[in-house]
């Protein structure tokens, strides 16, 4: 079934491959010796951490408070855009490569679990890409409870 246009996997169409969110996104790595899928999950797992800790910053601004540099800590809503920014500068100063760092140890986890399970591993990456960037953004939020004001 092969009429010159590119294929992906299982013969389909690189673009039901690629923009399939969920179905074929993700396949579970039934090789277990495919470094290519765990690659392609570690970068996804690290993309997703670092892209969810900008709404992840905004949403604890809006319910909680979240440190923005040179101002203190706000609150409601006029905080969530100094509270994105504020994730940015964090990011900057080394909190995208600790974010990236865990977010790609995680999709590879979740990938060869998932491999041998036979679940699709995307979902489980999202959700543990969230858990992630949303403690990495309370962490911020409450540090000087934990180590005195700053």
């Amino acid at each position: 079934m092969n009429d010159g246009s590119a294929t992906g996997i299982e013969g389909q169409p690189v673009a039901a491959v690629y923009f399939a969110w969920g179905a074929r996104l993700m396949p579970p790595d039934h090789t277990r010796g495919n470094g290519w899928i765990v690659l392609r999950a570690a970068l996804l797992g690290a993309l997703l951490t670092i892209g969810l800790a900008f709404p992840s910053a905004a949403l604890l601004a809006l319910v909680y408070r979240f440190p923005v540099p040179f101002a203190g800590y706000e609150s409601g809503v006029a905080a969530v855009p100094h509270a994105m920014l504020a994730a940015a500068f964090y990011g900057v100063l080394g909190g995208f490569w600790l974010l990236g760092l865990a977010g790609s140890a995680a999709g590879m986890v979740i990938q060869r679990s998932a491999g041998r399970s036979g679940r699709r591993p995307f979902p489980m990456m999202c959700g543990v890409a969230a858990v992630i960037a949303f403690a990495a953004t309370l962490s911020l939020s409450i540090l000087d409870k934990v180590i005195g004001p700053w």
